[in-house]
């Protein structure tokens, strides 16, 4: 696998990370931005409105003024407290957005974009019988959500791995309150975070427990 998208991948598990700025492909290898661009794993969106300032070393974000030189060209303009006038190149302002399906289909081989890679010690995914027990309306089964899993475009993070499938609490919270099906309710989630806690320091203390066994 290509160690670069996979990089770019895993920033997507983080909302709100699809944005790529000039800045960071500055640091990208060359050629990579056109690859992508013509891959149709990166469009080109509106300009941003500001950027981190290079030039006092505080890194503090910056909203400069777009201004026309007599000679028509535009040119960003800010007054930074430390240094004064400064000229911001409007290229630092260009902005790509990621194409999250296509990235994660060419990684990962998935074809939703509500899939993510396995991982064992995510405290924010449990597995899909503990989700549907929480869930107070008996028409939500496990075999029930196992069909709407199938669907790519089903609006909740979820992780394969073989048969097993664990899926993100929160969404398949929101997920059961607008449409209409059932509520998992407060005490319920509370309840099982504090199983869940308890269940994670008795993993903790049998590893401790087995180390010391171990020791001469």
């Amino acid at each position: 696998m290509d160690e670069f998208l996979a990089k770019l991948a895993e920033r997507l598990q983080i909302p709100d990370a699809d944005t790529v700025s000039a800045d960071e492909i500055e640091d990208w290898p060359q050629g990579k931005l056109k690859e992508l661009v013509t891959a149709g794993i990166l469009t080109e969106i509106p300009h941003a409105k500001g950027v981190i300032c290079d030039q006092c070393g505080e890194s503090h974000y910056i909203e400069p003024d777009i201004r026309k030189c007599p000679d028509g060209k535009a040119v960003g303009v800010y007054i930074c407290p430390d240094v004064g006038r400064i000229e911001v190149d409007l290229n630092r302002l260009k902005q790509w957005q990621i194409d999250k399906k296509k990235l994660w289909k060419m990684v990962y081989g998935f074809d939703s974009e509500w899939q993510l890679p396995w991982t064992d010690d995510n405290g924010e995914y449990v597995t899909l019988q503990e989700a549907v027990n929480l869930a107070s309306d008996d028409s939500i089964t496990v075999k029930n959500m196992s069909r709407l899993l199938k669907d790519p475009e089903f609006p909740v993070h979820r992780m394969h791995k073989g048969q097993r499938c664990k899926v993100h609490l929160g969404e398949f919270r929101k997920w059961l309150k607008f449409a209409l099906h059932g509520q998992v309710t407060d005490k319920a989630i509370e309840k099982y975070l504090e199983g869940a806690e308890k269940r994670k320091e008795l993993a903790h203390q049998k590893k401790i427990t087995q180390k010391s066994r171990r020791k001469p």
